[in-house]
């Protein structure tokens, strides 16, 4: 039986970009169609909801919807696009800060990635400071590489919104 399995991207998407720490406000998705373990297909879309001015987690459980996927991988999903994944049926996957698109689907089939569900709201003991979750570091290769390929990605976002605003100024004054 043939999976989709969606996958927020840092930069272009594809199985060599970096899984996206953030769902809804990502760059891109990779869609990736595997059976039996081998994957079939990648393809890259474009997120539509990343510079959304609100409601972007909701936008983003929507188009992963259209897909036809089941499951989603992200680093991290906020409080309504958990909620909206949901109700629609489709598995909020977290993986790890620094994994791969690749890294991640194979983590995702041997059944070590942790599936996100909705959970009631936390409310700690009075008196009780909350700790942070801890974030396991990178080897310094590793971190270097992906901090360079989020690098890139920032570089090309900057372009992409110069020439929009390139654009938008000349149909001003035209």
């Amino acid at each position: 039986m043939v999976e989709k399995i969606v996958v927020a991207s840092q930069g272009l998407g594809g199985l060599d970009d970096y899984v996206s720490p953030v769902f809804a406000r990502c760059n891109s998705f990779t869609v990736v169609e595997v059976e039996d373990g081998h994957v079939l297909e990648v393809t890259t879309l474009n997120n539509p909801s990343k510079l959304a001015p609100s409601g972007a987690g909701i936008q983003a459980a929507q188009f992963i919807a259209s897909t036809g996927s089941k499951v989603v991988i992200a680093g991290n999903f906020g409080p309504n696009a958990l909620t909206a994944l949901s109700y629609m049926g489709i598995r909020a996957v977290t993986a790890a800060y620094g994994f791969k698109v690749r890294e991640a689907v194979e983590k995702y089939l041997e059944g070590s990635l942790q599936t996100r569900g909705i959970r009631p709201p936390m409310v700690p003991a009075p008196g009780l400071l909350q700790v942070p979750s801890y974030t396991p570091t990178l080897p310094k290769e590793k971190e270097i590489e992906m901090l360079r390929a989020r690098m890139g990605f920032i570089k090309r976002r900057l372009r992409e919104i110069e020439d929009r605003l390139k654009e938008l100024g000349e149909k001003e004054e035209g």
